[in-house]
């Protein structure tokens, strides 16, 4: 961008013509308007805030005054401070006066007189003096206000600072974005050139665009609804005591049965092989036993002993062997170990949550489909289930449509399965679910707008035939049409693919009329 170095406000080089300014704004605009046409510079916004911190001239006053204000305080603390002051005199008496007394007082003779000098040759003289106020209230709200008076300084600077940067920033930003406007009006210069051109070209030639006739499938309605799987469990364990061994890791892929992790049966592994041997020899006791009392050899006491420690002992066994079970954290069915919970070395109770596991093979989506289109949807029907996120579409059909009208949103649900071979749909994404109301395999569509009506009331179209180095034969058509939806119209007679169909300028041609083909689709 172009601006000028000025008093830090960056300006669009255009402003209206005015009478001479009246304030200090207006003398710095249209200052850095004069300098931005005589020399400009290109400056950075870090360089134009640098300038306009350091130019302008509020941003300077305010400074003086914090300086101004800082001293204000200093003054207002000096006027508290102890006030003390000295002199001192020196005098030197060159000449003492001599005085004439009776001499009697000095122990002469009566009648006799003496002189007597009084006073001194020198004399010096000195003083202090300490003065301090008293701190009262005046003294304390004079420091207060000249305290507050420099805080109001500097939040003043804070706030000239934040209005300089402010309309800096705003300024440049508008700059750029008068250039990038240039840049966009220049291109729309040059597009609206070829569409003149294009436009010329279709006056001259009568045909603009023609292409071929596609198959389409026409939807009933479209609605959201999230992924869902009804394989993503927590395992827990069942056995309280240390989780001793872990042999899976995140991320993993495990089959039904495997064992994910083990739990410290505190012997009871070793349990279960005593009472083994117990239920061995009971079992062959009781078979003996039985033999005999099948001939009729032995006492029916010793039969029925054997027989109710041997079943006994089965009981026993089986719910050894199921607590055991429970110290062995197996996979309910094949899919991924989405998070270990808990480490090993842990303690578990019995609910304490091990791990998470997904199975992605099996998903599928559930969406709430109006009442109104409850006689419409059968099961079965195809659908495309659209996951934006991973960019995929995904050809399903509904397997299950529900029998419960919702009471608060009057819809019902219809469940569709999601095919997910290489894993990448996870559960709880979000689905959009498109239900195709009318399919036909080898359908024709074409866009309404195209059709036209004679007097008879018959539809037709107008195609392309024999084309040939670009240039093709006007032919009109009629048609019989189908279903219509989203602007398209399903036509079932008339036309077949492979047929060049007019798209633009169909209404400039007439049939027989040698056409030039710009391109096809």
């Amino acid at each position: 961008m172009v601006v000028s170095r000025g008093f830090g406000i960056c300006n669009l080089p255009v402003i209206p013509v005015r009478s001479a300014p009246t304030d200090r704004s207006e003398m710095t605009d249209q200052l850095l308007y004069g300098l931005a046409m005589q020399s400009p510079t290109p400056l950075t916004l870090d360089e134009a805030l640098s300038l306009a911190l350091t130019q302008n001239l509020e941003k300077i006053n305010a400074d003086r005054d914090i300086a101004i204000s800082r001293k204000r305080v200093w003054e207002s603390i000096a006027m508290g401070l102890p006030n003390i002051s000295s002199s001192a005199t020196y005098q030197d008496y060159m000449e003492r006066p001599v005085t004439i007394v009776p001499a009697t007082f000095m122990g002469g003779r009566p009648g006799e007189f003496a002189e007597v000098v009084f006073g001194t040759d020198q004399s010096v003289a000195s003083s202090i003096k300490v003065h301090q106020i008293i701190l009262d209230g005046s003294y304390i709200m004079g420091i207060s206000s000249a305290r507050l008076y420099n805080s109001i300084s500097e939040l003043e600077k804070e706030k000239k600072e934040s209005d300089i940067i402010s309309k800096t920033v705003m300024a440049y930003t508008n700059v750029l974005f008068a250039m990038e406007q240039v840049k966009i009006l220049k291109n729309n210069v040059g597009i609206l050139k070829k569409n003149v051109a294009h436009t010329e070209s279709m006056f001259e030639n009568g045909l603009v665009e023609e292409e071929a006739l596609e198959q389409l499938n026409l939807t009933l309605l479209s609605q959201k609804g999230d992924v869902k799987t009804n394989q993503n469990i927590v395992l827990t364990a069942q056995y309280p005591g240390i989780l001793t061994e872990v042999y899976c890791d995140e991320g993993q892929h495990v089959k039904k049965g495997s064992i994910l992790a083990k739990i410290d049966d505190g012997g009871l592994g070793s349990g279960i092989e005593q009472v083994k041997i117990e239920l061995n020899l009971a079992e062959t006791s009781y078979k003996r036993q039985k033999r005999l009392w099948d001939k009729s050899i032995g006492s029916e006491i010793d039969f029925l002993k054997s027989k109710s420690t041997y079943e006994s002992l089965q009981n026993r066994y089986k719910q050894v062997q199921e607590q055991y079970e429970k110290t062995i954290i197996k996979a309910p069915f094949s899919g991924i170990i989405d998070d270990k919970i808990t480490p090993k070395g842990s303690s578990l109770s019995p609910g304490t949550p091990v791990f998470r596991i997904v199975n992605l093979s099996n998903m599928h989506t559930e969406i709430d489909v109006p009442e109104k289109y409850l006689t419409q949807i059968k099961r079965g029907m195809k659908v495309e289930v659209s996951i934006p996120v991973i960019g995929k579409i995904i050809k399903s059909s509904i397997r299950q449509v529900g029998n419960y009208i919702n009471p608060n949103n009057r819809t019902f649900q219809v469940e569709v399965p999601i095919m997910n071979r290489e894993g990448d749909v996870k559960p709880n994404l979000t689905a959009k679910v498109k239900i195709v109301d009318y399919f036909k395999e080898d359908a024709i569509v074409i866009p309404e707008n195209l059709i036209q009506v004679n007097g008879d009331n018959n539809k037709f179209v107008y195609v392309v035939n024999s084309v040939s180095d670009g240039h093709g034969i006007v032919e009109k058509v009629f048609i019989s049409n189908g279903k219509h939806h989203s602007g398209l119209v399903e036509v079932v007679s008339g036309l077949h693919e492979g047929k060049l169909l007019i798209l633009e300028g169909a209404k400039l041609v007439k049939p027989g009329q040698k056409v030039k083909l710009l391109y096809s689709e």
